[in-house]
């Protein structure tokens, strides 16, 4: 409940205004047409019929909410009480990825949210809102796996080569990097510990997803929205489409050389790349 509500706060005109950025999008008497949101992994819907109430009943605001989830028995008893609510929410038992494949990305999305949509699902949710054209967009990532495997064979290929290397720590690491294993420095932090392995994938794939982002001309801050007793789950990467699109050149710069540092390909890119909408 704890969650929802600092979501719903997260999604206020005050949420929304975050570092200087302002956004008119949600502020009542703004925008007369239609606002088209999308909750994806929706599951329960207790986020997407809170959100289209506050957005609706208490702003005044004349918006259209779709929610996007694979339990076709929550999406069938959710589009019942939508109905008998007379309330103009649509749900779609549906992967998101492949959510409304047949218009070609012509609906426009407004805002995006994603509650605890697991790994790549989250990388999914983003590549909806930016083909679509999402004004603002909050995500709360949830297990990242995709990008600890690819440190995880990192390590193991590491391993592998000191192996052969032989010779002194020293002279393996010259050996390693000679051959062109660039990131050794980088996988010493995390080699011996699981754990951390994982915190510094998670950490690597919401920087990636949250510079990505920002080369698409959104300003981006990552935050805490609820407090870790409530779910460990807490981070809030919360994004608005700047009005001039301005990008700084620093920012995708800094993308390829963490790429290159760490030898990984964020999830997000590949999704980007195949649909053609990657900056390059």
């Amino acid at each position: 409940v704890q969650q929802i509500l600092n979501f719903l706060l997260a999604v206020s005109p005050k949420g929304i205004q975050f570092a200087g950025s302002t956004n008119s999008l949600l502020i009542p008497g703004a925008r007369k047409d239609v606002i088209n949101i999308a909750d994806f992994g929706c599951g329960s819907a207790h986020l997407t019929f809170a959100l289209h109430w506050v957005l609706q009943e208490m702003m005044g605001l004349n918006v259209r909410t779709y929610g996007v989830d694979l339990q076709q028995h929550l999406i069938n008893k959710h589009n019942n009480l939508a109905r008998n609510l007379s309330w103009n929410l649509q749900f779609d038992d549906a992967p998101i990825i492949e959510w409304l494949p047949d218009d070609n990305y012509k609906t426009k999305l407004d805002v995006v949210v994603a509650l605890h949509a697991c790994d790549v699902a989250t990388d999914q949710a983003l590549l909806q809102a930016l083909v679509r054209d999402s004004k603002i967009i909050l995500v709360a990532p949830c297990c990242h796996h995709h990008l600890n495997q690819q440190l995880h064979k990192q390590v193991r290929s590491l391993n592998a080569m000191k192996a052969k290397a032989g010779g002194t720590s020293y002279n393996k690491i010259k050996r390693l990097e000679a051959i062109g294993h660039r990131q050794t420095e980088n996988l010493a932090l995390i080699k011996y510990d699981s754990i951390l392995k994982q915190q510094t994938a998670d950490m690597l794939t919401d920087w990636f997803r949250a510079h990505i982002l920002r080369a698409f001309g959104y300003k981006v801050e990552i935050v805490e929205f609820v407090q870790s007793k409530h779910t460990g789950k807490n981070l809030l990467i919360r994004a608005h489409k700047r009005p001039d699109g301005f990008v700084d050149p620093a920012i995708i710069e800094e993308y390829v050389l963490m790429k290159e540092k760490w030898a990984v390909t964020p999830h997000l890119e590949t999704l980007l790349r195949k649909n053609n909408c990657w900056w390059e």
